[in-house]
């Protein structure tokens, strides 16, 4: 048989768990090499939003900013970490150096004139 887990989530406060595995099988008994996992959650990084569902329990989202913030181009969305909320109304989008305005739309160039040229 063929079990996929590719969208299996846990919720869980930073810190190292031991989750064990029971599978249920009519057909034969399956025999483990070991039946326990042992895996550490870690503490969302500084730039994900933080949430926390009805158990209380911490999880982490990519923030999601307004339509029109150039990412990842030329911004990035960073999380209003005040509120447990994930909301484009509360993010802000923060321009990369060198670029600028309400949607990082102008690039900003060296203005060469004042510089003084160096004769070796």
């Amino acid at each position: 048989g063929y079990c996929n887990l590719n969208k299996f989530r846990i919720y869980a406060n930073p810190g190292l768990y031991i989750m064990k595995l029971i599978i249920y099988n009519s057909n034969e008994n399956l025999i483990f090499k070991s039946n326990r996992i042992y895996f550490d959650v870690n503490a969302c990084d500084s730039k994900q939003a933080v949430l926390t569902d009805i158990m209380g329990m911490h999880y982490c989202e990519e923030p999601i900013c307004k339509p029109n913030c150039p990412i990842p181009e030329r911004a990035e969305c960073i999380p209003d970490l005040r509120y447990s909320i994930n909301s484009p109304l509360l993010n802000q989008c923060q321009c990369f150096p060198g670029y600028y305005g309400f949607n990082c739309e102008n690039k900003e160039f060296e203005d060469y004139r004042y510089f003084k040229k160096i004769n070796k």
